[in-house]
C-alpha cells in the first residue's frame, strides 16, 4: 500500500516560491490554501485509482472464504481418518438429515450444498473438535462455500467457492466450471484461468 509523507509547511513554501508570492506575507492567502487543497485532491485521487479499494475488499473477502474452504476440507479428512466415515454417512446424524441422503459410501450428494444450508454438518464437525466452534459463526462465508461428492467411491468430497476478485478468478486453482469439481474443458477454454481472470462462472475447489 502506498503512503504519502507530506510536510505541509515545506509544500506551501515551495508553492509560494513557484507562484512568486512574497515571503513577507503573513499567514496563508485563500489562493494558497486552494492550491494546496487542489494538489492534495489530485494526490488522493491518484492513490485511490492506484490501489483500487473495491478490488482490495474483494481480495480480502476471497482470502477469508478460501481459508474457510480449505479448513472445512481438512476437517472432513480428519473426521474420516478418525471415524472411517464422513459426517453424512452416519445415522442417525444431523449432517445426514441436512443433506437428505442415504447412509454409507454409496451416498453421493447430487448437487452442491452450501455450508449455510447444511450447517448441521459444520456443527457435527465442531462438536467433535474437528472445527473450531467459532467457524459456525463466521458471517458472509458459509453461504459462499459449497461441498459435494461426485466420486462413485464416495471418498472424495469436493469443497468449492467462487472468487470475486480479479486475482482470485485468475488463480491457477480456479479451473472448475461448476461447484461439483468439474474442470472446464470447453473448446478454446481448456481452463478457466485462460480467460485472464475475467470469467464469472469459475470455481476454486479443493478435493
Amino acid at each position: 500500500m502506498f503512503t504519502f509523507d507530506i510536510d505541509m509547511k515545506k509544500l506551501i513554501e515551495m508553492l509560494k516560491k513557484l507562484l512568486g508570492l512574497s515571503k513577507k506575507t503573513a499567514g496563508f492567502t485563500l489562493i494558497e490554501l486552494l492550491v494546496v487543497i487542489g494538489i492534495l485532491g489530485v494526490l488522493a485521487a491518484t492513490l485511490v485509482a492506484t490501489i483500487d479499494p473495491f478490488e482490495q475488499i474483494k481480495k480480502a473477502n476471497d482470502t477469508k472464504v478460501q481459508n474457510a474452504t480449505v479448513e472445512f476440507q481438512t476437517a472432513l479428512v480428519r473426521y474420516y481418518t478418525g471415524q472411517n466415515a464422513f459426517p453424512w454417512w452416519v445415522t442417525p446424524g444431523s449432517c445426514n438429515t441436512a443433506v437428505g441422503g442415504p447412509v454409507g459410501p454409496a451416498f453421493t450428494i447430487p448437487t452442491a450444498v452450501t455450508l449455510q444450508t447444511a450447517s448441521a454438518c459444520v456443527t457435527d464437525l465442531a462438536n467433535i473438535g474437528e472445527l473450531k466452534p467459532s467457524f459456525t459463526q463466521v458471517t458472509g462465508v458459509l453461504d459462499k462455500v459449497t461441498f459435494s461428492q461426485t466420486d462413485p467411491s464416495g471418498l472424495r468430497p469436493v469443497v468449492c467457492y467462487m472468487p470475486t476478485s480479479k486475482s482470485g478468478k485468475a488463480d491457477k486453482a480456479a479451473i472448475y466450471v461448476d461447484n461439483l469439481g468439474t474442470v472446464d474443458t470447453a473448446t478454446g477454454n481448456a481452463a478457466c484461468r485462460s480467460r485472464g481472470g475475467t470469467n464469472d462462472t469459475c470455481y476454486w475447489c479443493t478435493q
